[in-house]
């Protein structure tokens, strides 16, 4: 048998090892290890099992012949190289955990808490934009409302809920409809639970 298939014999069942412990391991490293000892195995396997060609020698001199063990060495970290790529350029991807849909309905009501309070603000609100914001936080009011949930977090919603519309109140009241004391503190009262939400797990 010719000394390059027998290399070959060796790269194969190596790299058909990456292959089946890829998808059943998932460690690049055990990986690694299983694919180059089978390298190992085909490679100077081929040795013991077809010795036509090389009668001569006795099995401890294949063993212990530098050509083959700087073949073995090479062959053993092109598997173990090989077994790292693999395992982190074709990994396979687990399917998205599906979203709870009471997550994500408070998740898009704190969203358009966060527009309104912004808004207020920067002071980008007249009389007509501020009644439509005082809608929206009433219409987050209501859809809070439907959720049935045990989440703190829906606690923390319709607080900032609540101090939104005091905010607004005074925005569009006692302040002329811009930013002064009384609209900046209910706006504190606002941020804190805006916050605890965006942070909290």
């Amino acid at each position: 048998m010719r000394y390059g298939v027998r290399v070959a014999i060796g790269v194969v069942l190596g790299l058909v090892a990456i292959v089946a412990f890829h998808f059943f391991v998932h460690t690049w490293w055990v990986a690694g290890l299983l694919a180059a000892l089978l390298g190992l195995v085909g490679f100077l396997g081929s040795f013991f099992l077809w010795t036509a060609d090389r009668p001569e020698e006795g099995y401890e001199q294949v063993l212990f012949d530098v050509k083959n063990n700087a073949v073995s060495l090479v062959l053993v970290v092109v598997l173990v190289g090989a077994a790292f790529g693999v395992a982190h350029v074709w990994t396979p991807k687990a399917p998205a955990a599906p979203v709870d849909p009471t997550v994500a309905a408070m998740n898009t009501q704190h969203d358009k808490l966060v527009s309104v309070y912004n808004d207020i603000q920067a002071g980008k609100l007249d009389q007509s934009s501020t009644a439509t914001a005082k809608k929206d936080v009433q219409g987050v009011q209501d859809a809070l409302k439907t959720l049935t949930t045990t989440s703190p977090k829906l606690g923390l919603l319709n607080k900032a809920a609540t101090a939104e519309l005091t905010a607004l109140d005074a925005y569009g009241g006692a302040c002329g409809f811009k930013v002064c004391q009384a609209a900046t503190l209910a706006l504190l009262d606002a941020k804190d639970p805006l916050n605890q939400y965006a942070t909290s797990s």
